[in-house]
């Protein structure tokens, strides 16, 4: 038998199937709102084009959302109940240099 390899004990668990869609749909809490988390999407996207630098709705959501390194553009906090984004003018300030 040369050339065949035999794979044995390397069976995956029967039953044990990921669950992927279980987390479509849900915003995952990053930070607690605070004092500070007073301005919205359309609050900022205004900010924005008033800078010189505008940017869509969409595009701010996109940034309130963890990237790859799990690590968001805008600190922001997402409200369950109102269902939307609440943002720091700090972290809006930054963003806009950045652009700029």
């Amino acid at each position: 038998m040369r050339g065949s390899v035999r794979l044995t004990g390397f069976s995956a668990p029967f039953g044990k199937v990921p669950h992927d869609a279980e987390s479509f749909g849900r915003v995952p809490q990053a930070s607690e709102r605070k004092e500070n988390h007073t301005l919205t999407v359309r609050e900022v996207a205004r900010q924005f084009e008033a800078a010189g630098v505008a940017r869509s709705e969409r595009s701010i959501v996109n940034w309130c959302q963890p990237n790859r390194q799990g690590i968001p553009r805008l600190d922001s906090y997402y409200d369950p109940n109102e269902r939307k984004y609440f943002i720091t003018p700090q972290s809006v300030e930054a963003a806009i240099a950045e652009e700029k």
